[in-house]
């Protein structure tokens, strides 16, 4: 399934601000992370990406958000020892 003009992230046509850290936990994990369940194979119908959602979503348990939350200040670190630029590269 392909829906044009709209991408989510770098390399998409709407530029990425370069000073963009990445510092709230819906950026730096839960995006990506249910990108990776949802497209692990193939959608082919619009509900099969709904229903992909759905399940990706719920899998997500409370001990997991727990473990996201305390990596914010180690990042909220890493963005200041980079003055505000990237710093993926250092975690």
């Amino acid at each position: 399934m392909e829906y044009p003009g709209r991408w989510i992230g770098r390399g998409g046509p709407v530029l990425w601000p370069p000073c963009s850290p990445d510092l709230t936990p819906l950026d730096f994990f839960l995006w990506g992370h249910l990108k990776e369940l949802v497209y692990r194979d193939v959608v082919t119908t619009q509900m099969d990406l709904v229903d992909r959602l759905h399940a990706a979503c719920t899998s997500v348990d409370p001990a997991m958000l727990q473990r996201v939350m305390t990596a914010i200040p180690r990042r909220a670190q890493a963005c200041l020892d980079m003055h505000g630029g990237h710093f993926e590269h250092l975690l």
